[in-house]
């Protein structure tokens, strides 16, 4: 019982922070939104590795929510930040 309730929070938190997240993304373009990931990942903010994780974690929990429309924005986010 107490494993489930764990994980149940942890999906919740999951899926707040994959939202926080995207919100940042949601008024830009895909290619003003690679430019800021790559941006931070310059400034030494977050490394590549940082947002790769993050973007599967974002892409994971959008599709566990079968949201995606926003799978694909994140995963040509994460495309566009590899390239």
């Amino acid at each position: 019982m107490q494993w489930q309730i764990w994980k149940k929070n942890k999906k919740t938190w999951a899926k707040k922070q994959a939202e926080k997240f995207y919100a940042d993304f949601e008024n830009l373009s895909i290619e003003e939104s690679v430019l800021a990931v790559k941006s931070l990942i310059k400034t030494e903010s977050v490394t590549l590795s940082e947002a790769n994780k993050l973007m599967d974690n974002m892409i994971q929990v959008f599709q566990d929510d079968e949201e995606y429309e926003r799978c694909h924005i994140c995963l040509q986010i994460k495309n566009g930040i590899n390239d």
